[in-house]
């Protein structure tokens, strides 16, 4: 890994597989799964600590601990201004993940695959990314539409046919009623702060 010599000129494919050392990103557990769900119900990714991480398979909270365990401090070094360079901002600001997506592919890059699949739901269910900014009306915080839409990512990725209508499409109603039901999983305190109006309104933001 040390031979790479934080070379920002080494393609990126290469510098990524680099970084993958005992990671199996074709991984579909559970665990796997939940971590981009979760960050794939936020709007931005920051470069350094989040996207990078994200699209080589890693929870952004282990990444220093992977790193660091694998020596891969300058490999990642590299890939950061691989990254850097291709957007031409700074390692601290923050991209959409389609954004990153969409980069990584044109390297030749293959996506984690709960990175893949779930991304591939938001493109089916939501009009656009710039969807992701669409607001519920005010009466929410970005938090707690991100929370919403974590639960609601999660609950399609797993059990899709329990959260649409009598069409067949998917719908607020049976999904807020689902996130409801199943919240103590979810939500850190164990219920969304959104009441089930609120709630409905944010996925009807996503859905229309």
């Amino acid at each position: 890994m040390a031979g790479v010599g934080g070379d920002a000129s080494a393609m990126p494919a290469r510098l990524v597989a680099e970084l993958r050392v005992g990671v199996d990103p074709m991984a579909g557990d559970v665990d796997y799964q939940v971590v981009y769900e979760t960050w794939l119900s936020r709007e931005c990714w920051q470069i350094e600590r989040e996207a990078l991480p994200l699209l080589v398979g890693v929870d952004p909270q282990r990444w220093p601990e992977h790193v660091a365990r694998h020596g891969l401090a300058r490999t990642s070094q590299a890939a950061l201004h691989a990254l850097v360079d291709a957007f031409d901002c700074t390692p601290i600001a923050a991209l959409e993940p389609q954004r990153i997506a969409q980069w990584a592919r044109q390297q030749g890059i293959a996506l984690p695959l709960p990175f893949a699949r779930v991304l591939e739901f938001l493109q089916q269910v939501l009009p656009s990314a710039d969807a992701t900014a669409v607001a519920s009306g005010g009466s929410a915080s970005v938090s707690d539409r991100e929370r919403v839409l974590g639960a609601a990512l999660a609950l399609v990725s797993r059990d899709p046919a329990c959260c649409r209508d009598a069409s067949g499409r998917l719908a607020s109603d049976p999904l807020a009623t689902l996130i409801l039901a199943q919240s103590p999983a979810s939500f850190p305190d164990g219920r969304p702060a959104l009441g089930r109006d609120d709630i409905v309104a944010v996925l009807e933001s996503y859905l229309r």
